[in-house]
C-alpha cells in the first residue's frame, strides 16, 4: 500500500462521527434483541470506525483528536458519565496505532484487532465503573452477560461494514 501524505481529514472525520450517531441508531433499533436484562450487546460503531481509520489512513495526524470528540460526543449521549469513553477511544486508538506496523491491512487482521479493541473497551469501562461504585457484576457476568454478547453483536457489525468502510478508505488514501 502507499503511504503518501493522507490531506482528505474531512472523510476520517465524517466517518466517525457518522459512526458516533449509527451507535445510538443502531442500539436503538436491535435494542429489543441485543439489550435485554440478562445480556447487553452494544454496538461500537464509532470504535470499528476508528481502527479503521488507523489501519487505513496511514498518515492521519488527526486521528487522536476525532478519538478524543468522538468520546467527549459519546460519554455526553450514551453514558451520562464524562471522561469514560473520552479516556478509552484515544487509549484504543494509541494501542492500535502501536501495533499498525505489524498488522497486515487484510480482513482478517483488522478483524483481530477489532476483537481486541472491543474487548480492551469493555474491559477498561468494567473497570472504570468498579472505580466509580457504579457495578457490582463479577468479571464471569462481565464476560458471559457483556462482552460475549458484545463480540457477537460487534462481529456482525464488522461483517458489515468492514468492506465498505476500507474500500472507501483506502481508495481516499489513494488518489
Amino acid at each position: 500500500m502507499d503511504e503518501k501524505k493522507f490531506t482528505r481529514h474531512w472523510v476520517a472525520i465524517a466517518t466517525v462521527y457518522l459512526a458516533v450517531l449509527l451507535d445510538g441508531a443502531v442500539a436503538h433499533v436491535l435494542g429489543q434483541w441485543i439489550m435485554r436484562a440478562t445480556y447487553t450487546g452494544v454496538p461500537q460503531l464509532t470504535l470499528l470506525s476508528l481502527v479503521l481509520v488507523v489501519v487505513f489512513v496511514p498518515q492521519e495526524n488527526w486521528v487522536m483528536p476525532i478519538a478524543i470528540g468522538a468520546g467527549l460526543i459519546t460519554d455526553f449521549f450514551y453514558t451520562g458519565i464524562l471522561g469514560v469513553n473520552t479516556f478509552i477511544l484515544p487509549l484504543i486508538v494509541f494501542l492500535v496505532t502501536q501495533v499498525r506496523p505489524i498488522v497486515p491491512r487484510r480482513w482478517l487482521f483488522v478483524w483481530a484487532v477489532f476483537v481486541i479493541a472491543v474487548t480492551i473497551s469493555e474491559v477498561a469501562s468494567y473497570v472504570v465503573a468498579m472505580m466509580l461504585g457504579s457495578t457490582t457484576a463479577s468479571v464471569g457476568a462481565l464476560i458471559t452477560q457483556h462482552i460475549a454478547p458484545g463480540l457477537t453483536v460487534n462481529i456482525i457489525l464488522f461483517a458489515i461494514m468492514y468492506y465498505v468502510l476500507s474500500r472507501l478508505l483506502v481508495k481516499l488514501t489513494q488518489d
